[in-house]
């Protein structure tokens, strides 16, 4: 069993290949399976499941060259999908305050907003050792400039994360979700092999009809195409379900509610 995610078993490309081959009737290695492997990997990026991407966690050197420090993001990065998923650290990886000796804070009381200075925190505690995202609010013209809640703030753009210019710390530390690769290939859920598989065979099947015009190939792939639509949905729920832990967070908040 895989502790990080909760899926017991993963298999194959070449697993999903030989159900696909068998449902279509092509009974010996032949020169479709170039074909259908290649529907097989865009079958596995259309599906986006929980299982094909698993949290992990690095640390990138923050690249001070130039007027704007930035890192690129490491190959196989999906998304951030947790809270204050960028912290700024040392070599050791430990949190730090990444922002200058210096920091200022907006400070807002009642209808006045005033900044003041401070020394920054030297240990990781936030708003210091995590900058603010800013994508979603001012990406540019910040109207109060670098001192932005004192903790820099970071945006991301074409897998690069780019810093204000008051920070100064060398590293940060991410928690993301990546791509789940096993010896160059992406591993599939045994739960989403069916969907796969179908997805498979629709679009073979729709390539033969374009091919020959055969009907029979239009009927078949209007088949696969509703089996792949369901399977994708059964193999979506499976991956998102609440485990026990989930579970007593939803029912201490549904409690809370009441």
């Amino acid at each position: 069993m895989n502790q990080q995610i909760g899926t017991y078993d993963y298999i194959g490309r070449n697993f999903v290949l030989a159900g696909a081959k068998s449902q279509l009737g092509l009974r010996e290695t032949t020169s479709e399976d170039a074909y259908l492997i290649d529907a097989i990997n865009d079958g596995v990026k259309n599906l986006r499941i929980f299982g094909t991407f698993i949290p992990m966690v690095t640390q990138l050197e923050i690249d001070h060259e130039g007027s704007t420090p930035k890192a690129l993001l490491p190959v196989g990065f999906s998304k951030f999908f947790k809270k204050n998923p960028i912290v700024f650290v040392n070599s050791q990886g430990n949190a730090v305050a990444g922002v200058s000796n210096y920091v200022q804070s907006v400070v807002v009381a009642g209808s006045l907003v005033s900044i003041t200075t401070s020394p920054a925190t030297p240990i990781g505690i936030a708003p210091n050792s995590q900058p603010v995202f800013a994508n979603s609010t001012f990406f540019e013209n910040n109207p109060y400039g670098d001192a932005f809640s004192g903790g820099g703030t970071v945006s991301l753009v074409d897998g690069t994360l780019y810093f204000s210019s008051n920070v100064d710390a060398e590293f940060v530390k991410i928690s993301f979700l990546g791509t789940n690769f096993e010896d160059g290939e992406i591993k599939i859920p045994a739960t989403a092999e069916l969907a796969v598989r179908f997805y498979a065979c629709e679009q073979w099947s729709g390539t033969q009809f374009a091919i020959t015009g055969e009907q029979k190939y239009r009927v078949m792939q209007q088949d696969f195409s509703v089996k792949w639509a369901k399977n994708k949905a059964k193999a979506k729920v499976i991956g998102v379900m609440p485990d026990t832990l989930e579970y007593e967070s939803i029912n201490k908040t549904y409690k809370s509610l009441i």
